[in-house]
């Protein structure tokens, strides 16, 4: 007997003849290669849920920085657009009716307005706020799992 060799699998011990200790052997490599593939998955989940946890960080801190700045420049902006619409109607006053004067200085701020706010929108939208990485990643894992379920299996 091997000085290593357990003496529940030595066959000369046990009395089962040498096919015991093939099938011992065969059950050893079952049982290790699905402990293996469980820690595996564990360690990629773990690591997959520090990814997304940094990303998403990430991300919120870009929302936080965008609002921020989109809030801060619409207050500014917005001191501004009266003073600049004041000081339009009062010089359209000179060549127009004041009525008229008010609507043309209306319109071009609400347009400029809008064009503001669409650009703003754009910055917040979903798909830039997304985890991208770690839907990649997931499905990679998906992918990987799917191949060790395959190997496994085919044992």
């Amino acid at each position: 007997m091997e000085p290593n060799m357990p003496k529940d699998i030595d066959p000369f011990i046990n009395g089962q003849g040498s096919g015991s200790v093939e099938r011992h052997f065969e059950r050893e490599s079952w049982k290790d290669m699905t402990q293996k593939f469980y820690n595996d998955v564990v360690h990629l989940f773990e690591k997959e849920g520090e990814l997304i946890r940094t990303e998403m960080s990430e991300k919120v801190s870009e929302v936080k920085t965008a609002s921020v700045s989109l809030v801060t420049g619409g207050v500014v902006a917005f001191v501004g657009l009266l003073c600049v619409a004041a000081t339009a109607i009062i010089a359209l006053d000179i060549v127009t009716e004041l009525w008229l004067a008010s609507t043309i200085v209306t319109v071009v701020f609400l347009a400029i307005g809008g064009i503001m706010l669409m650009s703003a929108k754009k910055k917040l939208e979903s798909d830039r706020i997304k985890p991208n990485k770690s839907i990649a990643a997931f499905g990679e894992i998906r992918h990987t799992l799917k191949e060790k379920v395959n190997e496994i299996t085919k044992h």
